[in-house]
């Protein structure tokens, strides 16, 4: 069993599909790719958390459970800032295909103790601990906007003064993620080593 992170998804939203420039013609390409994608990494028995904003709004109940059923291993969510579909949907439906987390969860892997939530956090537990530099913040909302620039000139800070502060935006847009699911190992390899630490 392997675990991966991403967030922000967004399947069916046609603005975030423009603003985030998307390389995706159209939504129905973006969906098609993504789950593509997803199921190329993931395997059934895999744990996938899904840090919010997975469908917009218009999505509907049957559109919905179809893609979470499409969508390979366990799925594990904590609620985003664009939630109407998913609370728009039969609970029962949902919460046989997703396990709904709180707003910020953390979970052990691997030495790691990871904290996740939906919306980065400028510290979160043990961020300023020299003896625990085995935790890390995962985190989507932002995309790869001023948002992220902020937050990528806080870690660079911190890094600097030689604090750990070790947070990453999982959402899908961002380069690294390639619109699929990533493991923590991928995400440290790829992110933390490109900011030298």
């Amino acid at each position: 069993m392997t675990q991966y992170f991403i967030s922000d998804l967004h399947f069916g939203d046609e603005f975030v599909r423009k603003i985030d420039k998307r390389p995706f013609d159209n939504l129905r390409e973006m969906r098609e790719t993504i789950i593509s994608n997803w199921n190329n990494v993931v395997c059934q028995e895999d744990e996938v958390y899904i840090l919010g904003d997975m469908f917009h709004k218009s999505i509907g109940q049957d559109e919905g459970l179809c893609i979470l059923d499409r969508l390979n291993g366990h799925k594990f969510y904590i609620r985003g800032n664009h939630e109407e579909a998913i609370d728009n949907m039969d609970p029962r439906g949902v919460n046989r295909r997703l396990t709904i987390l709180p707003n910020i969860a953390s979970i052990k892997s691997n030495h790691w103790k990871i904290v996740m939530s939906h919306y980065p956090m400028i510290s979160h537990e043990n961020s300023f601990s020299r003896s625990n530099d085995k935790t890390i913040h995962l985190y989507g909302h932002v995309h790869d906007s001023i948002g992220e620039k902020i937050c990528s000139t806080v870690r660079a800070e911190y890094l600097q003064a030689d604090n750990l502060l070790y947070s990453i935006n999982v959402g899908a847009m961002m380069k690294h993620m390639n619109y699929e699911p990533k493991t923590l190992e991928k995400l440290l390899e790829t992110v933390i080593a490109e900011e030298g630490k």
